[in-house]
């Protein structure tokens, strides 16, 4: 639902603050979009500060590896996100039951009135 205090946030089922880009009207039911490949994962509390108002906190569900990528399946509260990430050795890789936070650019997610 689009909130009423406070211009391009919407509020979760959870009751959680996201920014939107361009909600529609304050209390409008909205659905939204984001691409897997969009959302950025990491151990739970690193999101940069740039991206606090666009993450949410999950665990990992299912992780599987597909040579030049991996696919994980993060619980959040109510829902359960797909998360598609590069392969790079260099980073870090994630098991099912490890804390992690995702976050994503304030451009990719898309609003959809209901």
């Amino acid at each position: 639902m689009c909130s009423s205090d406070l211009p391009n946030t919407i509020v979760l089922a959870n009751g959680q603050r996201l920014h939107a880009p361009s909600p529609p009207p304050a209390g409008s039911k909205v659905a939204m979009s984001l691409r897997p490949e969009s959302i950025r994962i990491g151990a739970r509390g690193t999101v940069p500060a740039a991206h606090e108002s666009t993450s949410l906190d999950g665990t990992v569900a299912d992780s599987t590896y597909l040579g030049h990528s991996m696919v994980y399946e993060v619980n959040v509260d109510w829902i359960q996100l797909e998360v598609r990430t590069e392969m790079v050795v260099s980073e870090r890789r994630f098991a099912p039951g490890d804390a992690v936070s995702l976050w994503w650019d304030r451009t990719a997610d898309w609003l959809v009135p209901e």
